[in-house]
């Protein structure tokens, strides 16, 4: 037997929440995610769960007095950038799906074509699409033309 299952990867985020079904709901319009599984007490307590957005695994939780993990109540100190294969349609269902947008989709110095959201949980999502591929010196000229050369 391997020392982790098969099927994750080595490294998860773990995402708390009042609400966890709410958001995964909201998740499966807006982004896509498969693969929810979700472990529950007689309670109802999300005690755990994941989701699949692509070939990544997110795990979930309900907050809990057992746990030191807190849904965000304000900005979350966390955030996720997911890369998508067309940013401007993604971020129309994302927004359709009930997702705020803070950013439209804007091609960016780097290369890529992001949007970023933020969800009713308090959490971030860039989504992106990698339109170019800069050199060196076009990343530089493009960070100083953002930032102001120093």
């Amino acid at each position: 037997m391997s020392y982790k299952p098969d099927t994750l990867p080595h490294i998860m985020a773990n995402m708390t929440f009042k609400d966890s079904k709410k958001a995964v709901a909201l998740y499966e319009e807006a982004l896509g995610v498969t693969d929810v599984e979700i472990m529950e007490a007689d309670t109802g307590w999300v005690m755990h769960g994941h989701m699949r957005i692509h070939e990544s695994v997110i795990f979930f939780n309900d907050e809990s007095d057992m746990s030191p993990r807190k849904a965000p109540t304000g900005e979350a100190s966390v955030s996720f950038y997911i890369y998508v294969e067309d940013v401007d349609a993604a971020h129309a269902r994302a927004v359709k799906a009930g997702m705020s947008s803070i950013h439209a989709p804007e091609t960016m110095f780097w290369g890529d074509r992001t949007a970023v959201l933020k969800d009713p949980f308090n959490y971030t999502w860039t989504l992106s699409t990698q339109v170019a591929s800069p050199s060196p010196e076009e990343l530089k000229a493009g960070q100083d033309a953002m930032f102001g050369s120093n």
